[in-house]
């Protein structure tokens, strides 16, 4: 599953694996060829740095996941939704506090 959503990500990037290779530090292709053709795989860390490159999960990357975005992006819409309601309740607070000073 890795190999093939290495060539599908770099391939939507417009890239070739030689390109690929060099935007990630790998002055040989060799190496990124052999993860898309499954001759290989790349270490932890590869996995992280390919994830960010390519602004995916590692999840998605090693295919427990179908959807690129979905986790990522449900966690930011649930942050946002915290984040309002905080400040729903700060506005009360100070409402509250100054109501109560005037009492």
């Amino acid at each position: 599953m890795l190999y093939e959503r290495l060539k599908e990500l770099r391939k939507a990037k417009g890239l070739s694996q030689k390109d690929c290779a060099l935007e990630l530090g790998m002055p040989d292709a060799s190496k990124y060829n052999k993860w898309e053709n499954g001759a290989n795989r790349p270490d932890y860390e590869m996995v992280c740095q390919l994830a960010k490159y390519f602004n995916v999960t590692t999840d998605y990357l090693l295919g427990v996941i179908d959807d690129r975005k979905e986790p990522i992006d449900k966690l930011r819409a649930e942050r946002d939704g915290l984040l309002k309601e905080i400040e729903r309740l700060t506005d009360i607070v100070d409402k509250t506090k100054y109501i109560l000073s005037k009492a």
